[in-house]
């Protein structure tokens, strides 16, 4: 007889090794069954992991979406969420601004204009000190920058970011002086700040002094005083090259004010360069490009190298295209 031996080295007999082989089929069995269960578990852990990271995922996405920086960076906001409804009451008496133009199709107001620019000028960097001369040099700059244009603002893309940087870069001291007046006598005191100014000349926002333009349907809506320095851009309708694939003045305005929103000056003005970029490819016709920026050169009216909206506008307007 053939003995075999266990695990173990010691001699067995043949049921011995059947009860031994019958004992490790069931410990096995009850280890796969062990087995299985956390196996189980951890698949429904991980999908349960993975919902949640697509969650997590999409509520970052949504973050994203919202206005306002996101870690230093600029969310990709659509434009029409940086334009805000003007509103007479609410902006003009806060940031001292009246309707200058109204669409006569629709009664809406299409442009606003700074009050403190038409009253007092723009205040502006002072001219650097050069020594003997220099006073005749800032007297100079000072004629200089009460020709420049009122400063205006498109209703159709009116954003108060633009408003308040114009209004720190060359109203700061008039405008503190207007806000601690508003705070202390409220609308009287507005009458009073802007008394005897141009702005004030107008009659009541219900009777407006108005002035069509036929070829735009844009009523203007003028003080009752000339406004110093009137310049002529402001007498030039709308070319027919300009209504044409949609260049209205409404599109070049709008594609001012983002150009002008991208740069980082925050200046509210472009370069020459920079215009004639605009021009050029908003008319999709690059050979245009130095003519527009001579052009820009020509209706500077202080010339600081820069263009604002209204310069922008005239040498548009002056364009052959």
């Amino acid at each position: 007889m053939v003995m075999s031996v266990n695990e173990h080295g010691e001699p067995q007999n043949g049921v011995e090794k059947l009860v031994i082989e019958s004992r490790h089929g069931l410990e096995n069995e009850d280890n796969g069954a062990s087995r299985a269960g956390p196996s189980v578990n951890g698949n429904a852990l991980l999908q349960a992991h993975q919902q949640q990271h697509q969650q997590q995922q999409q509520q970052r996405k949504n973050r994203y979406m919202q206005p306002g920086p996101l870690g230093g960076a600029a969310a990709p906001v659509p434009a029409s969420s940086r334009v805000f409804k003007f509103k007479p009451e609410k902006h003009g008496v806060n940031y001292g601004m009246r309707v200058k133009e109204i669409d006569s199709n629709t009664g809406e107001p299409y442009k606003v204009v700074c009050r403190f620019c038409e009253s007092f000028g723009r205040a502006g960097p002072a001219a650097p000190a050069t020594g003997t001369g220099s006073d005749a040099q800032e007297s100079i700059h000072a004629k200089k920058r009460q020709r420049k244009l009122a400063q205006t603002f498109p209703v159709a893309s009116f954003y108060l970011g633009n408003v308040k940087r114009h209004l720190d870069a060359y109203h700061k001291d008039k405008y503190m002086e207007y806000r601690k007046l508003l705070k202390e006598g409220g609308h009287e005191a507005i009458d009073a700040f802007f008394a005897n100014r141009p702005a004030d000349a107008c009659a009541s926002p219900d009777d407006p002094v108005k002035q069509q333009n036929a070829a735009s349907g844009i009523t203007m809506v003028a003080p009752g005083h000339t406004l110093p320095s009137q310049p002529f851009a402001m007498a030039i309708a709308p070319q027919p090259h300009m209504l044409e694939a949609g260049l209205s003045m409404h599109n070049w305005e709008n594609e001012f004010v983002r150009a002008s929103e991208r740069n980082v000056d925050d200046s509210g003005e472009l370069s020459f360069e920079q215009a004639a970029k605009v021009i050029a490819r908003v008319t999709k016709r690059p050979s245009i490009y130095p003519s527009a920026v001579k052009k820009l050169e020509e209706c500077d009216m202080d010339k600081n190298g820069k263009t604002d909206l209204d310069e922008f506008l005239t040498a548009v307007q002056l364009l052959d295209f």
